[in-house]
């Protein structure tokens, strides 16, 4: 069985990963990268995530999905949170998906170099990116990277230190 994808009948467990990639500039305001739209929801705000690979770690997927949907290299600092919801796919089968999001600091790369799943991608003021995200979820998710930034200060220095491009 593979941890990414399983399915029986028409109900598909799905387990994903994705970065809450974060940032704070030299003024001190805390930022997040956020990706936007896409061909099945163009005013979708999200996190970038996705399926794992088959023997793929959530970690690494989290990783390899950030470089794809980003452009950027990033390196992972906490487990953010996890979430779970379902939705029925557009074959009409029931998706139960978990999704893993780790706190994560961009250590190169460029955004120009993205892959073309979603139509931008965007660096936001942390409390417009709480109001920005799409789902309910990610919200909380966003939170909890907010408190792990606020009580840790290591999470907090490393943040200020990167300087990958936006």
């Amino acid at each position: 069985m593979s941890v990414g994808n399983y399915a029986s009948s028409k109900k598909k467990f799905v387990v994903s990963a994705g970065c809450v990639v974060c940032r704070i500039t030299s003024a001190g305001a805390l930022q997040v990268l956020l990706v936007g739209g896409k061909a099945s929801e163009h005013s979708y705000r999200g996190f970038p995530k996705g399926r794992l690979n088959d023997g793929e770690s959530p970690e690494m997927a989290a990783l390899r999905e950030t470089r794809e949907e980003t452009g950027l290299r990033t390196e992972l600092l906490a487990l953010a949170g996890i979430s779970h919801y379902e939705f029925i796919s557009l074959k009409g089968n029931e998706v139960y998906k978990t999704v893993r999001f780790y706190l994560a600091r961009a250590i190169g790369g460029s955004t120009s170099d993205k892959d073309n799943e979603h139509y931008d991608v965007i660096w936001i003021e942390a409390d417009e990116a709480q109001r920005s995200l799409s789902y309910r979820a990610d919200q909380q998710i966003m939170r909890n990277a907010r408190l792990l930034i606020e009580h840790v200060p290591l999470y907090r220095e490393l943040l200020t230190e990167t300087a990958a491009d936006g």
